[in-house]
């Protein structure tokens, strides 16, 4: 595992989805969940067993939360988390240029804190 890592990755599987979640730019290929959790475990001192509950945990409750759809998980400096909404609209399909109707759906906001902007600036 390179010294640094390049980007943060979860990866879970929720109510039968995956669900893959990466912040960062990764540098070199793409990191496993187990170097995630080892690179936490190691910069906390704990045990990497801990340290894959904490993270399933964080996850859950991060999952809990946007399904909720009633508030957001904010860590200052770092990230929020929040259901959005795209409203109903009007499309074409590409194919056939006829016109669509393209329904409103929920979406999942990630927004990065000032802090972690601050990180990726250098």
């Amino acid at each position: 595992m390179a010294a640094r890592l390049g980007a943060l990755s979860l990866v879970s599987s929720y109510r039968g989805q995956t669900v893959v979640l990466t912040l960062g730019q990764q540098l070199g290929a793409e990191r496993e969940p187990q170097e995630l959790i080892a690179a936490v475990a190691g910069k906390a001192g704990g045990a990497e067993a801990d340290t894959d509950k904490v993270l399933a945990a964080f996850q859950d409750v991060v999952f809990d939360v946007v399904a909720d759809g009633q508030d957001k998980l904010s860590l200052p400096g770092f990230l929020t988390f929040e259901q959005g909404a795209r409203a109903a609209r009007e499309g074409r399909n590409p194919a056939t240029g006829e016109t669509i109707h393209i329904a409103a759906t929920k979406t999942v906001k990630v927004t990065a804190g000032s802090k972690l902007k601050a990180a990726a600036a250098g």
